[in-house]
């Protein structure tokens, strides 16, 4: 297993990545419909954060993203596994990158705004939810949740 940057080649797997763990909620095909433009990844979202993949056996299992809100202050913009990877420990393997990262940038936040079923996975972490915000469609709800470094 190993974690690299990522980089514009890759991001025909990522997609499929994105794509594939936000299904393995069950969601509707209309949910999906209305949250995948907005997850699907283009080569602007390559250049406004940063981008790392897990790869095993040169294959991408894993997708992740951070970007900076303010000094200190870092956000988890994406974080993705394979269905068929999940529960196997990687996705604390890769939350451990995150924070080493972080912490030798000196950072003393990471906010994460997390998926409903995700937000379990982020209090293991250490994560704490602070609000819920809106989402689409309107009326649902999604937990905002800081991590102090």
């Amino acid at each position: 297993m190993e974690i690299v940057l990522a980089e514009s080649t890759d991001l025909t797997e990522m997609n499929k990545i994105i794509e594939l763990a936000k299904r393995h909620w069950d969601y509707s095909d209309e949910l999906m419909d209305i949250w995948l433009p907005d997850l699907l990844l283009n080569p602007e979202n390559l250049i406004e954060r940063t981008f790392w993949i897990m790869k095993e056996n040169d294959e991408i299992i894993g997708v992740f993203s951070l970007s900076s809100i303010s000094d200190g202050i870092f956000e988890l913009e994406d974080f993705w596994l394979l269905p068929s990877v999940m529960g196997k420990g990687l996705g604390r393997k890769m939350f451990q990158f995150v924070i080493n990262y972080l912490k030798s940038n000196k950072a003393e936040k990471l906010v994460i705004v997390s998926d409903p079923n995700a937000e379990g996975f982020y209090q293991q972490m250490g994560a704490t939810r602070v609000k819920l915000v809106g989402s689409k469609p309107e009326g649902r709800m999604l937990p905002v949740m800081d991590l102090l470094l």
